[in-house]
């Protein structure tokens, strides 16, 4: 089966940014360029496929799950994560090369393989558009909602690890290899899914409106964490806050469960910061709607600012009954 281009980052989402010819632009490492159709940017080849796993990945990754996952409801998560992978790896490096299997054996093998992790990823992209639709039309609600709510943050905690830039990072430390990077981004991310959803239920989300000058940008890594500390330390729970721009002029944010974010509308000034987060935590691209708006971004790239004091305590730290669905 030929190799195919795939999106780490959905067309769909990409395509929010889009003119009205439905093309975006884009930088690559600060040359700005475009404006070109979503389908020719953020794609890499066969990126659905499943990874296959070292010896030393198996080791590592089990040592994790069983030593950092201690979610009661990621550790489940994250089991079947690496089971799956097991799995897969298994099938890959003592079935595939078995002299039993005729070549159209291995190859039909080999297809239903990679037809079934884009299924996976294409069922999780398609029940996270649904719910960006009903966010940008300001309806709020699916997220208090168990089923579309865990579907949701299922589908952020995966974008905000699953990115080849991420993988090559943690690949990068010389313990995993890049097929066991990313099945620990996926872990990591549904542990966050469980943080966010069923482990501190009732966060106050707000879809922030934009409607100044300046756009909202995304990039290779549109999911960030806007209250990360400055030195190289992970978050403690007041310090870990998801940023999800929607649109140019629509953006998501769910602050810590006991905090709330207190604008709805969006200044210049609060733009400008969220704008330089995401460029802060991209891997090599930014996509917005004008090349202006990237010319802004790029000039405010850097260092974020803090952004602490557009967050205050809730009045109440009483936690919404959510019914679980699944």
């Amino acid at each position: 089966m030929a190799a195919r281009h795939q999106h780490y980052v959905p067309r769909w989402y990409m395509a929010n940014w889009g003119d009205e010819k439905g093309r975006v632009v884009f930088s690559r490492n600060g040359q700005i360029l475009g404006p070109t159709n979503p389908r020719n940017i953020l794609g890499r080849r066969d990126f659905y496929e499943a990874p296959v796993l070292t010896m030393q990945d198996i080791c590592l990754l089990s040592t994790f799950v069983s030593q950092n996952v201690t979610s009661e409801n990621a550790r489940p998560m994250a089991e079947t994560i690496l089971e799956g992978a097991l799995f897969h790896s298994t099938l890959k490096t003592l079935v595939l090369p078995s002299p039993h299997l005729s070549e159209e054996e291995k190859e039909l093998l080999s297809g239903a393989l990679r037809d079934n992790e884009e299924r996976r990823l294409a069922k999780s992209e398609g029940r996270a558009k649904a719910i960006v639709d009903r966010l940008l039309a300001g309806d709020v609600s699916a997220l208090a909602e168990s089923r579309s709510g865990l579907d949701f943050f299922g589908f952020l905690g995966d974008m905000a690890f699953r990115g080849h830039g991420v993988r090559a990072l943690v690949a990068q430390s010389g313990f995993l290899s890049e097929g066991g990077a990313a099945i620990l981004a996926r872990i990591v991310g549904a542990n966050m899914t469980c943080v966010h959803f069923f482990d501190r239920l009732g966060h106050p989300p707000t879809v922030l409106r934009n409607e100044t000058q300046r756009r909202f940008v995304t990039s290779d890594h549109p999911v960030v964490n806007i209250l990360a500390p400055q030195e190289d330390r992970i978050p403690d729970d007041d310090e870990y806050a998801v940023y999800f721009p929607l649109s140019p002029s629509r953006a998501l944010v769910v602050p810590p469960w006991k905090q709330k974010f207190t604008p709805e509308t969006a200044t210049e000034e609060l733009v400008a910061s969220l704008n330089a987060w995401i460029a802060s935590r991209a891997h090599e691209t930014l996509v917005a709607k004008h090349p202006n708006d990237l010319t802004m971004t790029l000039a405010d790239a850097g260092t974020p600012p803090p952004m602490q004091t557009w967050f205050e305590e809730r009045s109440s730290g009483l936690r919404p009954s959510i019914t679980r669905t699944r």
